[in-house]
């Protein structure tokens, strides 16, 4: 059974219909292709953003009449001058006559209501370009929960967008001083508008926040800002880049800038809330600007976000709770905390309050880290990172101090793999990615016509441990080479040469396939997008280094189960054969060649 609406929410419907209604009328009646179109393409990347803003006009002349100039209206309005003016650049007479349709059919507060209840998440699906306006319910709950602003308090949101977090502000606490900045004209011209509508006592600044455009200090701050830019992208002097500490991404200059307009107190009161994506927090290109961060004491807790929160990137975010704190930094995994949607996630209230309470007490999932901690791991700011657990194991040695050799395989393009490529069996044979699996190399690989020295630098010995570059989970497998045979390892895999009169490779490769070789191998994967695994990582990856006559017992039982599924897996693929051949042969009909 579906939900009984209520009178509000079937108000909200009938008004939304008639705006499109009469949207569609105008281009029908005067065939104009300059006409607004609210249903079509982009204005701030889909023109539903904009129907707060043509309701809230719709709103002054229901209150104040219709005949009366856009200018007239909005000088009934606490905004202030550029404010009003910025509104007056998005009304073309296009927008005003549906505002007057709508004033002439509904009554001031319906339309008030309208325009504050309208769901601009539905904004966002009309095109991504959008969605760098918006932030999502989830992410501002969070925040404000963790913020917690009181009455007198001063809370601004940097690179406010449609003002969607300043909204949900003024709700949560009526006797904040809120604050914004925003530099698309458009998107702050419909954030003036919500918050006026919304009474919410609010100063509103068009600017770049990286260029000056910025608030005096304030007690509370949120920022949500474009993910994917580089820092050498943005224009700002070498000078400054240093200072912030010459990061790639340009994440952590926009941190910085909120860490300059966060109010300096000694009570640990001002706190700041800033998304940024995974790969600001881990990635080696940010680490000193991270490093400044904390040695500063301003990172006060690392909250790693659910996938798929935001409308134009599936990418896993970080929020960051920065303040003056002190040597310890609050490390939350809410990973697992959220509500799986059909095209996006979110996080229900109770999982808002679990991510609360892990901020409060430890957990499988929270936990306190220090500086020191954060140093020896590159400076990294994920909570996976800290949180994992304790991996036991005996005399734990680096794999680089039991290796001969850990080189990268060879590269060979596409088009030379197929002029390469042949049927024959010419006994030199090219090894992918995909046929490292099970533990051993893959049988049936793509011959070659010929080989050169540049290849053979990357032909495999029986006996070398082959790993996984950049798929996940990264697999490691142990090569085994008829003689007279040649493999080439490609340019995605490490070849681990080790010395095996100290370890046994299939021990090793054993312990790689273990849960605990598979969490030794997750704390050396760098990068969110492309996960992958440095030759560095892999050589300072730690190893247990029992006594030979233990690993030569663990390393037969793994031959022997990699044995048993081999012959496993044929059986599956004669069922298979006899599965596609039982219709044929039940019938009685010949097999066709």
């Amino acid at each position: 059974m579906a939900p009984t609406m209520s009178q509000t929410e079937i108000t909200n419907v009938k008004i939304e219909k008639d705006m499109f209604s009469i949207d569609a009328n105008m281009r029908r009646r005067d065939g104009a292709d300059d006409l607004p179109v609210l249903n079509g393409d982009s204005v701030l990347g889909g023109k539903a953003a904009l129907v707060p803003l043509v309701a809230y006009v719709a709103f002054l002349m229901a209150s104040h009449g219709a005949d009366e100039p856009l200018s007239g209206l909005l000088a009934h309005t606490s905004l202030d001058r550029d404010a009003q003016m910025a509104i007056g650049e998005c009304m073309t007479e296009g927008w005003l006559h549906i505002s007057r349709e709508l004033a002439a059919s509904y009554g001031a507060e319906d339309l008030r209501t309208f325009a504050l209840d309208y769901n601009l998440s539905a904004a966002t699906a009309a095109g991504k370009a959008a969605t760098q306006f918006y932030t999502p319910d989830s992410i501002s709950d969070l925040a404000l929960k963790i913020l917690s602003p009181k009455v007198g308090d001063t809370v601004a949101d940097l690179g406010c967008g449609w003002g969607g977090f300043l909204v949900k502000a003024h709700e949560a606490c009526p006797g904040a001083v809120l604050r914004g900045v925003e530099v698309n004209r458009s998107a702050y011209a419909l954030a003036c508008a919500r918050l006026d509508i919304a009474r919410a006592h609010a100063t509103l600044r068009c600017g770049d926040m990286l260029a000056g455009a910025s608030v005096d200090p304030c007690s509370k701050i949120f920022c949500q800002p474009p993910l994917g830019l580089r820092a050498a992208s943005l224009g700002l002097s070498p000078e400054y880049l240093n200072k912030v500490g010459r990061p790639a991404s340009a994440d952590w200059v926009y941190v910085r800038r909120v860490c300059e307009a966060l109010a300096k107190d000694d009570s640990g009161d001002s706190l700041a809330v800033v998304v940024v994506g995974n790969g600001a927090a881990i990635n080696h290109a940010d680490a000193r600007a991270r490093a400044l961060l904390a040695e500063e004491g301003l990172v006060r807790a690392v909250i790693s976000l659910p996938a798929n929160l935001l409308r134009n990137t599936s990418v896993p975010l970080t929020m960051l709770v920065l303040g003056k704190g002190g040597d310890a930094v609050r490390m939350v995994d809410a990973t697992d905390l959220s509500v799986r949607g059909r095209r996006w996630n979110a996080m229900s209230g109770d999982q808002v309050a679990e991510v609360l309470s892990r901020l409060g007490s430890d957990s499988a999932r929270s936990a306190t880290v220090g500086t020191e901690a954060f140093a020896a791991a590159d400076w990294e700011l994920s909570a996976s990172r800290y949180l994992a657990r304790d991996v036991q194991m005996p005399n734990p040695t680096a794999l680089g101090d039991l290796a001969i050799a850990i080189d990268r395989g060879v590269s060979i393009k596409a088009a030379d793999l197929d002029e390469l490529g042949t049927s024959e069996d010419t006994g030199i044979s090219y090894l992918p990615v995909s046929e490292v699996g099970n533990g051993r190399v893959g049988a049936g690989l793509l011959h070659l016509q010929s080989t050169d020295a540049k290849l053979e630098k990357a032909s495999l010995r029986s006996g070398d441990l082959v790993v996984t570059k950049t798929s996940m989970p990264i697999r490691a497998a142990v090569a085994e080479i008829p003689a007279g045979q040649t493999v080439i390892a490609s340019g995605n895999l490490f070849i681990v040469r080790l010395d095996k009169e100290r370890v046994d490779p299939y021990f090793v490769a054993a312990f790689l396939a273990s849960e605990d070789g598979k969490e030794s191998l997750q704390r050396i994967v760098k990068g969110t997008t492309l996960p992958t695994i440095t030759a560095s990582g892999l050589r300072g990856l730690r190893v247990p280094l029992p006594p030979m006559d233990v690993q030569t017992s663990v390393a037969m039982r793994y031959r022997a189960s990699l044995d048993e599924l081999e012959q496993l897996e044929a059986r599956v693929r004669e069922a298979k054969a006899e599965a596609a051949r039982a219709y044929a042969e039940g019938m009685g009909q010949s097999e066709i060649e």
